[in-house]
């Protein structure tokens, strides 16, 4: 299992409104990545994605800008 660990800029902000696991796996999975387990520590601001196996360049390009979307998201919501 490969993991890929992304650290939200601003872990305060996530007492108020946490980062939500299920979301962000639901969301993954509406791309062509389709990631095994999401995990999230919102004390830390940190979501791991796990994968069977390791995304190649083109792949993790697409997960680097899903996650930036999603943190963009979040603190839109905020």
């Amino acid at each position: 299992m490969n993991a890929y660990e992304y650290l939200f800029d601003s872990p305060e902000l996530l007492k108020d409104k946490p980062l939500d696991a299920a979301y962000i796996l639901e969301t993954a999975n509406k791309s062509k990545l389709k990631p095994l387990v999401v995990r999230v520590d919102n004390d830390r601001g940190q979501v791991i994605f796990y994968f069977e196996k390791p995304l190649g360049r083109e792949e993790k390009s697409e997960l680097d800008l899903l996650v930036k979307k999603i943190f963009q998201e979040w603190k839109r919501w905020k």
